[in-house]
């Protein structure tokens, strides 16, 4: 303290923290150890949960590069004659693919 106000030895910057310091805090503002020790246990339950829900969203939104073998581009792909094309020919294929699928 200095005077009227609070002196904090740390400064702040902008930006989002690596982790959150709410029960440093609370211990800090005099909060009961019981309660710390069950909100520390709560928060631990909810940071395991929350691991599990991205590691499962994670695993379902694996994008998959395998095209079905009766996709239309699979179709127009295999009619090139690749010994006959040249670089700009594919180009405007790609071109021609992204136009009509996207």
């Amino acid at each position: 303290e200095h005077g009227d106000t609070i002196v904090f030895l740390h400064q702040v910057i902008p930006g989002a923290a690596d982790r959150s310091y709410g029960l440093q805090v609370a211990s800090l503002a005099g909060v009961p150890d019981e309660v710390i020790v069950i909100a520390k246990a709560k928060l631990a339950q909810l940071e395991n949960k929350a691991d599990r829900m991205i590691a499962q969203n994670n695993e379902q939104t694996q994008l998959s590069l395998e095209l079905p073998t009766d996709h239309p581009i699979i179709g127009e792909l295999k009619e090139m004659n690749l010994n006959q094309t040249t670089p700009l020919d594919a180009l405007t294929l790609l071109d021609k693919l992204k136009n009509k699928y996207t």
